[in-house]
């Protein structure tokens, strides 16, 4: 199951056993809202992942969110990308929130998201 393999990756990058890991392209793995949570968790303490690619996961608003909290707490993500993830207008406003006031994060790519005219103002 999906779920499954989010949960042993992320046991392992939190465990701080991988310092040279610093680029994740997780795109397309059907990781849903609930693996986002998971992974972020792991994310939150991790200082080696610098890249992260989210792509085509069906994160959802509630998935945004778990990641939105993660940059809150993550001080060496530099590149997100979350591109048609269905994140919709509380997931764009959790992103923006969160990049606001994340000091590391230099490029968000949320292309593809139908965030609408009123998304792209966040």
């Amino acid at each position: 199951r999906e779920i499954d393999q989010v949960q042993a990756f992320s046991d392992y990058i939190g465990d701080g056993c991988c310092r040279r890991l610093g680029k994740i392209y997780f795109n397309a793995n059907n990781v849903g809202s609930t693996g986002a949570k998971i992974l972020a968790a792991a994310l939150e303490t991790n200082n080696s992942v610098k890249s992260l690619h989210l792509n085509s996961n069906r994160l959802g608003p509630r998935g945004a969110s778990a990641i939105a909290t993660m940059l809150h707490l993550n001080i060496t993500l530099e590149f997100l990308s979350m591109t048609e993830n269905s994140i919709g207008l509380d997931g764009a406003d959790a992103m923006a929130n969160a990049i606001s006031k994340n000091a590391t994060l230099q490029a968000l790519n949320l292309k593809r998201n139908a965030l609408g005219p009123r998304g792209g103002n966040f």
